[in-house]
Formats: C-alpha cells, structure tokens, sequence
C-alpha cells in the first residue's frame, strides 16, 4: 500500500492508504489508527479468535454459515446475517463452512454514534442491545439498498472530489439508518422512548433507551425489560 498526502479533500488529520479496488483505508495521521476501513472479508482470517477491536465493526456475510459468539451468548448464522460490534466487545466465529463477504470498520474518533444519536438513533438498536443478537438478515430488496450504499461509500473513498469526509459520514449515517430500520422491522416488540421530567429540586433530565416486551400466547404482556439512559439538561435544552 502507498499512503498519499492530504489532498486538501479531508480534515487534515486524515489520510488515504490505497489498495486494491476492494480495499480502501481512512487513516488518521495524528493517531496512527485506522479512520475507517471497507475491505472483503479475508479468507486467512475468519475472526475464529476472539476478537476485541478498538473500533465499531459492521461484518456482511454474504456466504458462508456456522455459529458465532457475542459477549457471553451463542447464536448461528448464515447468508444475509449482518453483525454489529462495538468497540472491545468481544466475538468470535465458529464456522461450518467459509464466510464471505464485506467489512466496514470505523473508529470511534470518526463517527460517534453517541454523539450523532439524534439523526442515525442505531445505538441500542444495532449497537448496545442488550436483549437482541447484534445482527440482522437481509435479502431481495433490502440487501440490495445496503450494497448500493456501500459502493457509494467505496467510490467515494477513492474519489478526489470535495467534501470527501462529509460524503463518507453521510453514507455512512444511510447505511445505519437503514439497517437501524431493517432491525426494528426484524424485531417490531423493540421499541424506542424519550421523555423529559424533573427531579424535586428542579433539575430536568431527558430520559432515553430502549424497551423489550414478551407476550404471553394470549396476548398479554408477560415481561418489560428496559434499559435507560438519563441525560441532565437545563430548561432551555428542553424539546419535548
């Protein structure tokens, strides 16, 4: 790989590393660390170790099937399954036969999903799902929107146009969205909230997360599981 200079195109912390027409690397120069990465899938490294990366990791196995392993939970998988993995979250494979596909690695540096929560609202939905494998299967139609996203995202990573890293983000919040999308379709008993209230001492706080209902066969709800997260506003920060 040749890394080249800033081109004027990116912030200037970022730089290229090329590769071949499958590959493309973003890296930040300041750091050294991988920005953001899409590459196939590599037939010497089929993630049979447990892994704990340091950057979010979108893995489309478009061929191939086994089980694999999140956190503490096992679950199989197959053709069509996407994985959403957060940084050091720890996964491995165990593969019945090869997988194939792509992969799309971004650091936490270059696009925060905590910090974009409003627009791309896939954190607790794709990523810190606490009560859902991290993955959705897609196929027809949507498998399509998402393979046409990613090549816009692989011709913009080898294009010498302006506005370069805000068209990246951009495909990249299309490509979370949609898939954010597809998983509440997958998954409709998954629900998302926010509300706003104040403690007695008047202190407002935005309330957020996500809830899991269980029904029983007569259609009553049997379990609730929540996870919540309280954010401290002010009076003006209010929206609701």
């Amino acid at each position: 790989m040749n890394r080249e200079d800033y081109d004027g195109n990116l912030p200037s912390q970022y730089a290229i590393m090329t590769g071949d027409a499958t590959s493309q690397t973003l890296i930040n120069k300041d750091t050294g660390e991988m920005a953001v990465q899409l590459k196939p899938i590599d037939p010497t490294n089929q993630y049979n170790e447990v892994q704990r990366l340091n950057y979010y990791t979108i893995l489309w196995v478009q061929k191939g099937s086994g089980r694999y392993r999140a956190d503490i939970s096992e679950y199989p998988f197959g053709p069509g399954t996407i994985f959403f993995f957060t940084p050091y979250q720890p996964f491995r494979f165990m593969h019945a036969e090869q997988a194939s596909g792509l992969v799309l690695h971004f650091h936490p540096d270059f696009f925060c999903i905590e910090k974009h929560k409003k627009e791309v609202s896939c954190n607790g939905v794709l990523f810190n799902n606490v009560y859902q494998p991290p993955t959705i299967t897609v196929s027809g139609k949507d498998a399509l929107a998402l393979t046409d996203v990613l090549q816009k995202f692989r011709e913009e990573m080898s294009s010498d146009a302006i506005a370069k890293y805000d068209l990246l983000v951009s495909w990249l919040k299309i490509f979370l969205i949609t898939a954010s999308r597809i998983k509440i379709e997958q998954h409709p008993e998954a629900v998302r909230f926010e509300y706003e209230w104040h403690d007695a001492s008047g202190q407002w706080f935005r309330s957020y997360g996500n809830e899991l209902w269980e029904f029983d066969e007569d259609g009553y709800m049997r379990k609730r599981f929540a996870s919540i997260n309280d954010l401290e506003i002010g009076e003006k920060g209010r929206k609701l």
